[in-house]
């Protein structure tokens, strides 16, 4: 009853590490209780007794059922005599079986018939819900003005075929109050380690808080985080609001948030600190008739969270002809204190000019202090800057850039998921001498985040009036640039 499959052997140069993946499973004629032994050969023929080592596998198999998780788990809501509100729930199977016939229904806190002023505004039949599906539920609460004010307490049931039944809470303040409060907690790596004192960080203190109504523009508050990384906005008008979170060294964080007449809206905000700068520099070669970028890194280590890098930052490709091989090597390093998780590369297959081989996996972890070398290998499909018209000096100008990114993920002592980036460039330029004003001799600008042009939550600043590459601009201030923000071959942003 026990399916075992493997990936495929891998070669290991010295001092190098590699991951084999094991996949495990048992069905209904499975052992209860087990344990599997692997040996670890590096021959397929090689005798058990001169195996590398022994990898063993304890197992314990339990019948596969489903399970709900709601999300957010409860709802504290407030509404006024004569209005309107409706809240949503997720439902998640978060179980390893298909929740069959699922349905939902109101009762109040003790199994009774709920209140006739909150009813399920959308459908009460869930039907089958697979492995990993979600089904939104909402409700709405309608009042009037003979309903007593006061608290109320609302379960809503769900039932199914071949689960319990499963219930989610909703507590619910009907007032005549036109006002709430708002509490806010900031955190940031360091909540929940200790300080040189050896004491517990609770949280971040001295980050700025600014609250803004979304209808009325001029109701705003501000805020300023105290020693346990809290602040709390009392009697503020209900309504829809955004906010703002800020603290030096550490990436700006916005969101919204619903403050409800009599309640206490709760909110929790994570603030990543700014990790790595990344100073960078464009020089003229005027001899050689093109320019090259020099990226230089600055960045935290030891800290409580993966801080992944890739070096070197951007590597400055020759004026190839075609044909003409490159060889070079990337290093994937965490100089963080916390395991990198779910590592995946997005690695370039080349261009019109090149291709690109990468020679070596990137692994799905990054262990503290683990390094992982890429080796890789480029051709030129063609030659860079082709003669025209039998001037052997070459065609004119031109330039472009490949990159390459591995994205990861981290989690805080406090449970915070730290999602992250780092990437490289390999770049080449031609012809720097041509169009209007060539290439600026130097420059400076930096980024802060997860590397070169990755990170997603960093803040760039570029240098003013950018550098040029005859009338294009080869680095132009971005404002609102996503993740899938791309440099196109032109050198210009898009």
């Amino acid at each position: 009853g026990i399916s075992l499959s493997y990936s495929d052997p891998i070669d290991l140069a010295a001092r190098q590490s590699g991951y084999v993946s094991l996949n495990f499973s048992g069905d209904n004629t499975a052992p209860d209780d087990g344990t599997l032994y692997f040996k670890v050969v590096a021959n397929a023929q090689v005798a058990d007794e001169d195996a590398l080592g022994t990898v063993v596998l304890s197992y314990s198999l339990a019948e596969a059922k489903p399970a709900l998780t709601p999300s957010p788990r409860f709802i504290d809501t407030g509404v006024g005599l004569d209005t309107t509100v409706t809240e949503s729930v997720t439902l998640t199977n978060t179980g390893l079986d298909v929740l069959t016939n699922a349905s939902v229904r109101l009762t109040d806190g003790v199994g009774g018939a709920a209140p006739d002023w909150v009813f399920i505004s959308s459908t009460t039949q869930l039907g089958d819900l697979a492995v990993g599906e979600q089904a939104s539920v909402q409700l709405t609460f309608n009042p009037d003005a003979n309903v007593d004010q006061g608290d109320y307490e609302v379960r809503l049931q769900v039932d199914s075929d071949n689960g319990d039944p499963f219930w989610v809470w909703f507590f619910v303040t009907l007032t005549t109050s036109v006002t709430g409060d708002a509490a806010f907690h900031i955190s940031d790596i360091y909540t929940l380690t200790t300080d040189e004192n050896e004491q517990r960080i609770e949280g971040l203190a001295g980050a700025k808080i600014e609250l803004q109504n979304e209808v009325v523009l001029d109701i705003k508050e501000t805020k300023t985080s105290d020693v346990n990384g809290e602040a709390l906005f009392d009697g503020i008008p209900a309504g829809r609001y955004t906010y703002r979170v800020s603290a030096f060294d550490h990436d700006s964080v916005t969101g919204r948030i619903w403050i409800k007449p009599d309640v206490t809206a709760d909110e929790k905000v994570f603030l990543l600190n700014k990790l790595i700068t990344v100073e960078w520099e464009v020089n003229e070669i005027p001899i050689e008739d093109r320019y090259e970028i020099i990226l230089k890194a600055t960045f935290e280590t030891n800290v409580p969270v993966a801080v992944v890098m890739l070096d070197p930052l951007a590597v400055n490709l020759p004026v190839m002809e075609k044909g003409d091989i490159y060889q070079g090597e990337l290093s994937l390093t965490n100089y963080g204190l916390i395991r990198a998780a779910s590592v995946t590369a997005s690695l370039p297959t080349g261009n019109k000019y090149i291709s690109i081989e990468f020679l070596s996996e990137v692994p799905d972890t990054l262990e503290p202090s683990e390094v992982v070398y890429i080796p890789y290998r480029i051709q030129a499909l063609k030659d860079f800057n082709p003669a025209e018209d039998g001037d052997a000096s070459g065609g004119g100008c031109d330039q472009f850039n490949i990159y390459a990114r591995a994205n990861y993920e981290s989690v805080c002592r406090n449970g915070s998921i730290v999602n992250n980036a780092t990437s490289t460039t390999w770049h080449s330029a031609w012809g720097g001498s041509c169009g209007d004003g060539g290439v600026s001799s130097s420059s400076t600008g930096y980024y802060h985040g997860g590397g070169y042009g990755g990170g997603g939550t960093g803040t760039g600043y570029f240098p003013s009036g950018g550098s040029w590459i005859g009338s294009e601009q080869i680095c132009a201030p971005v404002t609102d640039c996503h993740d899938d923000c791309v440099i196109n071959d032109s050198g210009s942003g898009k």
